[in-house]
């Protein structure tokens, strides 16, 4: 969001995250602590309202329609809103002071000089514009320094055999072969060009065609004859078919048919068509060995998500966290 759409949701007081105009740490000089008009406190650190209130704003305009959240969800976006500052700051303090995770200082110069580009028609006090600064380098450094841990902190995280086998085990469904439908069909194809009366046209075909199969004619037979569709050189059989890869009038008809029966006509965006279940294989659990590699990645996803998990909860068991005004 550019800087100038920021200052028309809030224009932050000029005493607002200017307790400092060097240029040494946010995290360090606790610059974005706001000791006076505050809506959060962790451990040290006065979240101050304009703070809270801003991200609220600004985290509204990406995720709602009417950049606000709906009726009834609100105290719960304010809390979510409430929660994430304070892991940013519990976070990033474990990262900076105990783990000694350097600055990103180029992004941050980077981003210091976009900002300056952005204000330099705006008419505003030298101190606002170092107020707003504060407020836009303060988050950026503490997202660095967090995602930067994030990366150190999950590449010591290795996985053994044995955990890859439990996961496998504990979550059978990520493994296995969803149910795959060997499909026939007999499409009478219309021109998406044409006119009414080919669609009645091609509807009538199908009716004809229906009767035929359902007085004894083979769908094989039919389809080499009738269909339009390529698979009517191997009499409609368009081979097995995974949930999800033909179009949704299809499935449709596919689930409330048994092996070996088919549908009356079917609208299509293509024309009318008569679809046949030919076969159906059920879903399989794929054995360990078969799919060893994407459970091993998976399992160390969730090992890291996890471990990054708890050592967030223990960082919140360990800190003073006050809920002072997040309304």
């Amino acid at each position: 969001m550019k800087i100038y759409a920021f200052l028309m949701l809030c224009l932050i007081p000029v005493s607002t995250f200017a307790q400092s105009q060097n240029n040494e740490s946010c995290i360090a000089q606790a610059r974005d602590n706001e000791p006076n008009e505050y809506a959060l406190i962790v451990n040290t650190h006065h979240i101050g309202s304009v703070e809270f209130q801003t991200s609220l704003k600004l985290e509204a305009r990406t995720r709602y329609y009417h950049l606000a959240a709906p009726e009834g969800q609100t105290e719960e976006f304010a809390l979510e809103i409430a929660d994430q500052l304070i892991s940013d700051r519990l976070l990033s303090d474990y990262a900076y002071f105990e783990q000694e995770i350097p600055l990103a200082q180029t992004k941050l110069a980077i981003r210091s000089a976009e900002i300056d580009e952005e204000l330099v028609d705006q008419e505003l006090s030298l101190e606002q514009i170092q107020s707003i600064k504060n407020f836009y380098l303060c988050q950026l450094e503490r997202a660095t320094v967090i995602e930067d841990f994030k990366i150190q902190f999950n590449s010591q995280i290795a996985i053994n055999q044995d955990e890859v086998l439990n996961y496998y085990h504990l979550f059978p469904e990520k493994f296995t072969s969803p149910v795959r439908n060997r499909l026939g069909v007999i499409l009478i194809g219309v021109d998406p060009s044409a006119n009414n009366d080919a669609w009645v046209k091609a509807k009538s075909v199908a009716d004809e065609v229906y009767f035929k199969l359902e007085n004894g004619d083979l769908f094989e037979s039919l389809a080499r004859e009738y269909s339009t569709d390529i698979s009517a050189r191997d009499g409609g059989d368009m081979g097995y078919q995974h949930l999800g890869m033909l179009g949704d009038a299809i499935e449709e008809q596919a689930a409330e048919l048994t092996a070996g029966s088919y549908s009356g006509p079917v609208y299509l965006l293509e024309g009318w068509a008569i679809i046949k279940l030919i076969e159906q294989q059920p879903p399989k659990l794929n054995s360990f060995e078969y799919v060893e590699e994407r459970a091993t990645a998976l399992a160390l996803r969730a090992k890291k998500e996890n471990e990054w998990n708890n050592l967030l909860t223990t960082l919140r068991e360990n800190a003073a966290i006050q809920y002072v005004n997040i309304k």
